[in-house]
């Protein structure tokens, strides 16, 4: 198992800063924050994912996991293309995207999250990259079910 860290405090850091970071607190790599105003983002993941993949290499750490904005739902937004190719050629397997709520009014857990890995793999993004990716959707428990999973921990 690799111990990595989520990047989303190291806003305003560039990509060496971020290596850094990592370094000083001994983790192998990161959960590489996709997002507007760090120094990889949904615009300029296509170029600078594969870029920083190779420098996180070089100083011997990875990038196991990305996470995009919490409101990166839409398989129809022009900027998702562009992480699931950075991904791609970043070896970048893990993808954790969006923000979802489920309730006890739905299908249950495991269908809804099904339904949303369909929903976020548009057709014409169906190709061999995505069939490697892990895509994994963040859902926030709401309401009674929201209870009931409490007082099973």
């Amino acid at each position: 198992m690799k111990f990595i860290m989520f990047t989303k405090h190291l806003e305003g850091l560039e990509v060496s800063g971020i290596i850094k970071a990592l370094q000083s607190v001994g983790v192998e790599g990161a959960d590489l924050c996709v997002r507007p105003g760090y120094p990889v983002n949904p615009d300029n993941a296509e170029k600078q994912l594969p870029a920083a993949a190779k420098q996180f290499a070089a100083e011997g750490l990875s990038i196991p996991l990305v996470t995009t904005p919490g409101d990166f739902l839409d398989p129809k937004r022009a900027d998702i293309p562009r992480v699931y190719a950075g991904c791609g050629e970043a070896g970048v397997a893990n993808l954790k995207f969006g923000y979802w709520d489920w309730s006890k009014e739905n299908d249950g857990y495991r269908v809804e999250v099904e339904r949303i890995r369909l929903r976020q793999s548009p057709p014409n993004l169906r190709d061999a990259f995505l069939a490697r990716l892990r895509i994994q959707p963040n859902i926030r428990v709401i309401g009674d079910a929201a209870k009931a999973t409490r007082n099973h921990l």
